[in-house]
């Protein structure tokens, strides 16, 4: 069984180490090495220390925690949710950006400034919805009825908001910013304690990884070692996952902040969206958010621009919240031709 043990860690290593030095191909050589180091699930490093311009990250992994991260029991293989919460949060401070941008519409901004806060709408209102059947993937399983009541609660425990990466940016509009009627809120990031879990609220953020191989990998080894009557056990990736897209979305450069309710009774409210989907929400004030609203820029097709600037400053003005908040501009959109 130890031959086994063993041959297992060493093809999820290697096939994990493939996938994620492609997703971290413009990362500098010696922090992908740093990074590369953790995946080998026989690797002892005591400490992981990363360092950038705008904060360091520390990442203590003493030898039983990291010699724990994965375990044999009862012909069942488990990898510990610590080892890829670990490569995750590693991932998202390696490819944090230093601005986040969220498209809508005018309608939209305007509840938004009014209420000083922002909606995050859970999964079962998503267009895609192999978003929360994903998990299946990585244990084989042939999903009998999609819409399973408990599949659907789940869904509606998880709310997420998403932002891209691009400004100003021509597709971002089309899709998401009222076809260029709308706007672009620009947001900067709140500091690193407030960002990696010291809120009131536990807002999970991360950039979305985008690949083709990962729940491929999990689903090939839980095929290959099944063969041998072995199982296993790739735990907390019910959340994770969410951060994963296929390399078909990757031009979006998607960005997600993603609230996670555990427990069953959860307060919500309900809405119908533009996929005609009746969807659940949940409203989170703007001063609990990890980041902070920063810049308007108003649509390159937004009809009356120039008198809505300028009513959306002195909206600003007249409001306490923005007025002390000098950094808040508004801006219009560059883009001079969008048809």
């Amino acid at each position: 069984m130890s031959t086994i043990f063993n041959q297992f860690k060493n093809d999820f290593s290697r096939e994990i180490k493939r996938c994620f030095e492609s997703i971290l191909k413009n990362i500098p050589q010696e922090k992908k090495n740093i990074f590369l180091s953790y995946l080998d699930l026989g690797n002892n490093n005591s400490k992981i220390l990363y360092k950038d311009e705008k904060y360091y990250l520390n990442f203590l992994y003493p030898n039983e925690q990291n010699s724990s991260s994965i375990k044999l029991k009862n012909n069942k293989i488990i990898i510990d949710g610590h080892y890829f919460k670990n490569i995750f949060k590693l991932i998202f401070s390696l490819n944090s950006p230093k601005k986040i941008y969220h498209y809508t519409s005018l309608n939209t901004i305007f509840k938004i400034l009014m209420n000083k806060s922002i909606w995050f709408t859970s999964l079962a209102g998503l267009n895609d919805k192999s978003e929360y059947a994903s998990s299946e993937l990585y244990y084989n399983k042939k999903i009998i009825n999609e819409f399973h009541h408990e599949r659907v609660s789940a869904a509606n425990r998880r709310f997420i908001l998403s932002f891209s990466e691009l400004a100003d940016d021509l597709n971002q509009w089309r899709l998401y910013g009222d076809n260029g009627t709308g706007v672009c809120l620009e947001f900067d990031f709140k500091s690193p304690e407030f960002l990696f879990g010291q809120q009131a609220i536990k807002i999970i953020p991360g950039n979305i990884i985008y690949t083709n191989d990962f729940f491929n990998i999990l689903k090939n080894l839980h095929e290959k070692y099944s063969q041998k009557d072995i199982d296993i056990e790739y735990r907390d990736l019910e959340i994770l996952k969410h951060f994963i897209k296929n390399t078909d979305y990757e031009n979006e450069k998607e960005y997600r902040l993603i609230i996670y309710k555990e427990k069953t009774s959860v307060k919500r409210n309900w809405y119908l969206n533009r996929y005609n989907i009746l969807n659940s929400y949940q409203q989170i004030g703007l001063n609990k958010l990890p980041i902070t609203l920063k810049n308007i820029i108003v649509g390159p097709k937004c009809s009356e621009r120039d008198l809505n600037i300028g009513q959306l400053k002195l909206f600003l003005q007249d409001n306490p919240i923005y007025k002390n908040n000098q950094q808040v501009k508004v801006n219009e959109s560059e883009i001079s031709h969008y048809r």
